[in-house]
């Protein structure tokens, strides 16, 4: 799905608008896609363009950084959401979960 997504969004809502002007939820976010960069950094210290001694290296530290991919996000659809609710009836009625007819899929 193409959708204006960024970490954190997980478990939101995904709507539609209609040609009507309403809003109809296909979906949740499941996640967006990360790359992650991973690099060397040295100490603080030294100056930038300073060459590094014997010393320098001992104090290198490895780094990461999680680059999100704007406008690209994994969801689930209403219908998958539906289905999985509506086979797990029991299993949500016996942990004393009840949901109303609504949130099942129209046979």
């Amino acid at each position: 799905m193409d959708a204006a997504a960024r970490f954190g969004f997980s478990g939101g809502p995904v709507f539609v608008a209609t040609q009507d002007g309403e809003l109809s939820l296909v979906g949740i976010i499941r996640g967006a896609q990360v790359n992650k960069l991973q690099y060397i950094t040295p100490s603080p210290r030294l100056l930038p363009g300073q060459y590094l001694t014997q010393e320098d290296l001992k104090e290198l530290k490895a780094e990461e950084y999680s680059m999100i991919e704007f406008g690209v996000a994994y969801a689930l659809n209403a219908e998958a959401i539906g289905s999985f609710l509506s086979t797990s009836v029991q299993e949500l009625g016996a942990k004393g979960i009840s949901l109303p007819s609504r949130f099942f899929p129209k046979r």
